[in-house]
Formats: structure tokens, sequence, C-alpha cells
């Protein structure tokens, strides 16, 4: 019924206010950066993994060695994303969307 709708609607906007507080925010515990054309976003991998996977490929494919501990390899995912050639302004603006599906 209508107020059970209206409720979810409520929530879903609630959610996404939220989250918007995240985009580009270096004090809300980011561990992943994306460079475009040498200016840094911090961004947060799950959110990213969740709703880009596309920027999930771009990560597992920049795997890098990080170490040998006897007789295994450790691998850690890359901690920044390079998007040269994107306008930094569009970068937000993505960013926003991707964290709350508005714009």
């Amino acid at each position: 019924p209508q107020v059970e709708t209206d409720v979810l609607a409520a929530s879903f906007r609630q959610a996404a206010k939220d989250l918007k507080v995240l985009v580009n925010n270096p004090s809300s515990f980011p561990d992943v950066k994306i460079s475009v054309n040498r200016k840094e976003y911090a961004a947060h991998k799950a959110i990213l993994f969740a709703k880009c996977p596309q920027l999930l490929k771009k990560m597992v494919s920049d795997f890098i060695l990080k170490r040998k501990v006897g007789t295994d390899f450790l691998l850690q995912v890359n901690d920044k994303i390079v998007l040269d050639g994107t306008p930094d302004n569009v970068l937000l603006y993505i960013l926003e969307y991707i964290y709350t599906g508005n714009i």
C-alpha cells in the first residue's frame, strides 16, 4: 500500500543523503584513491565494488606483488585507480552517482 511505498522511498532518500557525505571525503575512512590528471579523490572499495564492477575489474587487473613470505607471495590490490583522460569535474559527478544513485 501507499504508506509502505512512502516509507520505503523516504528510507532510500535518507540512505542516499548518508552516502553522499562519503563522496570524496578524506575523513570518512576511504581505502582507495582515484587519480585523475594527477588530482586524487577519496573513495571506498566496498561501495565501488558493489555499485561499479568496472572499477573492480580495473583494480583487480592492477594487482601488485607486495612481498615474498617464505615460499608464498602476498598480493595486494592497488590502492589507487588511475583514470587519466577523464575530466576531473566529471569524476565527482560519477562518484556521486555511484554512491547515491543521484546526480
